[in-house]
């Protein structure tokens, strides 16, 4: 029998996660203690890096655990990661209040009831959108659901598939044909976009994985991927970065400048060519990747090929929109 959307997704991170655990265990040396193991584990999987004791011991800075000082990434520039660390900071993406008669259409549309939890939206009720406003959804009624206010609250800016991978096939749904209409970004492989059909597969298949919103940044000698809101990216991701790709999770982590104890995160990654791989794979594992101006600091946008350095922070709000763009560049 054909798995439902939640089941793929939630398929898709538990494998994942079972395949980097894996991978992380059988790099931990054999006369470390099994407890250390386990800790070492847990808080990769949690996002929080490598255990403060563990890295005093193994010389590591929040990487793979089983690397060396001697081989570990080299750091980033100091005024680099400190323009990083201040855009995330400071950024703010307002998502704007709907229209008033908003709420009306959507208590009429839904009768009352939450679209998340099915019971009434009581004597509080909103307007919620099916695909955060952050994370490139359409800003549109039929972009829009009746919550209630305890469902708007637990929610937050999370994907549907994140924070409620048993939400409804109706909802679902929705949420499959809003992903078509939403601001999505260039596939690296030209033939892949083609066409509106190929488009279309190509965002399909990405929309299979929650999304999630994070920034990057270039530097002639590496890149960085980060965002403030650990709780609202998918856990396989930290550690696809770190194992995958050979990042390294960088201090000074940070508390969310509007709510107490979110942790932020900021990725290192040390080559330019590294980098560029990692933002096209988290893009392909549906992130909206956000490009960072770091001011004075050099980038590479000038000095390598155009496809290669500069053609992921493109997005377009439609698939008509990306294959036009990918058709015309290769003419």
């Amino acid at each position: 029998m054909p798995m439902s959307a939640s089941q793929d997704a939630r398929a898709w991170i538990e494998a994942t996660q079972g395949a980097a655990m894996k991978q992380q265990a059988q790099t931990i040396n054999d006369d470390e203690p099994a407890a250390r193991a386990a800790t070492m584990r847990d808080s990769y999987a949690a996002g929080r890096g490598v255990p403060s004791d563990a890295m005093e011991a193994s010389g590591t800075d929040e990487r793979l655990p089983s690397e060396s000082s001697e081989t570990s990434p080299a750091s980033p520039p100091p005024d680099a990661l400190s323009a990083f660390v201040r855009l995330i900071k400071n950024a703010r993406y307002p998502s704007p209040r709907p229209p008033a008669w908003w709420l009306a259409s959507a208590i009429k549309k839904f009768d009352g009831l939450c679209a998340y939890c099915g019971r009434d939206a009581g004597s509080a009720p909103d307007v919620d959108a099916v695909i955060p406003v952050i994370a490139g959804g359409p800003q549109r009624l039929d972009a829009a659901v009746l919550c209630c206010k305890a469902c708007k609250q637990e929610r937050r800016r999370r994907d549907v598939l994140l924070w409620k991978p048993d939400a409804s096939a109706k909802l679902q749904a929705m949420r499959a044909t809003l992903a078509l209409d939403s601001w999505n970004h260039l596939s690296r492989d030209p033939a892949a976009m083609r066409t509106p059909m190929k488009g279309t597969e190509v965002i399909t298949e990405r929309w299979r994985h929650p999304r999630f919103h994070c920034h990057g940044a270039l530097l002639p000698m590496g890149g960085f991927i980060g965002w403030r809101d650990l709780d609202q990216v998918p856990p396989a991701i930290p550690m696809r970065l770190i194992f995958h790709h050979g990042a390294g999770r960088l201090r000074p982590s940070f508390d969310h400048p509007l709510r107490r104890g979110n942790i932020a995160a900021i990725f290192w990654l040390p080559t330019r060519d590294g980098a560029v791989d990692a933002l096209w794979d988290v893009i392909e594992h549906n992130a909206l990747v956000r490009p960072a101006p770091l001011g004075a600091i050099p980038s590479t946008l000038e000095e390598a090929q155009p496809d290669v350095a500069s053609d992921w922070a493109s997005v377009f709000p439609s698939v008509a929109d990306l294959v036009r763009r990918r058709w015309r560049k290769r003419r």
